[in-house]
Order: C-alpha cells, then sequence, then structure tokens
C-alpha cells in the first residue's frame, strides 16, 4: 500500500508540473512590450481569447481628473460641423495621439492595424455632415483600407491583441488588434503609408485658395502625414 501510495503521489505532482510548464508556454505567446516598466497600472482584462500589449504609461504630469477634462472637451470639438480652430485641433491632436499609442507598440506586427482602429474610432466621433464631411470620409476610407491590409496579411500564429496603456490617461485599443506576417510586414508597412500618403494629398487638392476651410484641412493633412512618417521610419 505505502509504495502504491508513493506512486500516486508522484503521478499527482508530475500533473501538477506538467500544467504548470503550459501555463508558462502559455504565458510567453503572449505579445508584451519590453521596453515598458515592469508594472502597468490595472486596465479592464480584454475579453475572453484576446491577449494584451502593455504601453508604458506617458509621463505627461496630467492628472487623472485633467485627462478626464481633456477628453469631455475633445469629443464636444470633434463633432463640430463648422470649421474652426478648436475643432481641427481636436481632430489633429488625436490622429497625432494615434501616431503616439500605436508607435508605442514594441510587436510592429500590430502597428498597422492599430492605426487603423484609433484612426477608425476618430471618424466615428465625428459629425457626419458639415465642413468636416470629407475629412471624416477620408479617414474612414483610410480605416477600412488599413484594416483590409492589414487581415489579408494576418499572421494566423499569433493571437489578436488589445493595445493597452495605464497611467493618468489610461487608454485601450477600441477593438482587438489584428497582426501581420513578419515576411509580409514591410510590403504591408509601405502600403499603409501609401494609403496615408493618398488620403493627405486628398484633403490638401479638396479646398482652394480663399476657402475658409482650407488653413484647417491643411493642418489636418498634416497630423495625418506624421503617422505615414511613423510608418515608414519602422
Amino acid at each position: 500500500m505505502p509504495a502504491r501510495a508513493n506512486a500516486v503521489s508522484a503521478a499527482v505532482a508530475a500533473l501538477a508540473a506538467a500544467a504548470l510548464a503550459a501555463s508558462l508556454a502559455r504565458a510567453g505567446d503572449d505579445p508584451i512590450d519590453g521596453a515598458g516598466p515592469s508594472f502597468v497600472p490595472p486596465l479592464p482584462a480584454p475579453p475572453a481569447g484576446v491577449s494584451g500589449l502593455d504601453l508604458p504609461p506617458l509621463s505627461d504630469g496630467a492628472t487623472g481628473e485633467e485627462a478626464q477634462q481633456a477628453a469631455a472637451n475633445g469629443a464636444a470639438a470633434l463633432a463640430a460641423t463648422e470649421v474652426g480652430d478648436t475643432a481641427t485641433a481636436a481632430i489633429a491632436n488625436q490622429l497625432e495621439a494615434a501616431r503616439n499609442f500605436c508607435g508605442r507598440i514594441v510587436d510592429r506586427d500590430y502597428i498597422v492595424d492599430c492605426l487603423a482602429s484609433e484612426i477608425g474610432a476618430l471618424a466615428d466621433r465625428m459629425a457626419e455632415s458639415g465642413d468636416y464631411a470629407p475629412v471624416r470620409e477620408q479617414l474612414e476610407q483610410a480605416s477600412r483600407s488599413l484594416s483590409d491590409l492589414a487581415q489579408s496579411n494576418r499572421d494566423p500564429d499569433k493571437p489578436r491583441a488589445r493595445a493597452r496603456r495605464g497611467g493618468p490617461a489610461p487608454q485601450t485599443s477600441s477593438r482587438p488588434l489584428t497582426p501581420t506576417r513578419a515576411e509580409a510586414l514591410d510590403e504591408v508597412l509601405e502600403g499603409a503609408a501609401t494609403i496615408l500618403e493618398e488620403v493627405e494629398t486628398t484633403l490638401l487638392r479638396s479646398t482652394q485658395q480663399g476657402d475658409e476651410r482650407r488653413v484647417h484641412f491643411e493642418r489636418i493633412a498634416e497630423a495625418v502625414g506624421s503617422n505615414k512618417v511613423l510608418l515608414r521610419s519602422l
């Protein structure tokens, strides 16, 4: 009997060790931003089956209350139907925020779909009619094209993942992001840059000299171009 009990104990221990090893192996498959700090403030857990890409918090000195107020002000400005400095700045700032958020993801395979997600989320918050309607249309089209590009070059061996940033201005990507196959990444990055370059050019050409919208569209086109520059720098 003692020999049998010892055998059972040994079997249980072996199973536990195997389970632990499998758990550690699975954890190693999740893409993690190795450049960030070891501690990231807790954020809502991603849905089941979706990994998380943790980005280091921004260190701009803003408090949580200030960040919330800035977000509220920006949301109101994005819904504007008439051109104005405040609304234009809000759109440009969101495009630059998309560049900064997605550009901090160490695993480059997720960056193109991250930009698709962030640009699409921005377009969704803009007014469907009015002076900024052509901008919204261009951003929506860019988001779809970037998403299609990432999807058609998806890496089937890597999980979809949400990018998350903690700190006083926490942010989570609006949806799980699709990774690009490593062997296609350079081509996909250049294709994505070309998509944004076309948006930039279209916005610059969409207004005539003397059109009140011209200077505003130029500012927004410049912000789109900053995302193009990011892609070509990777």
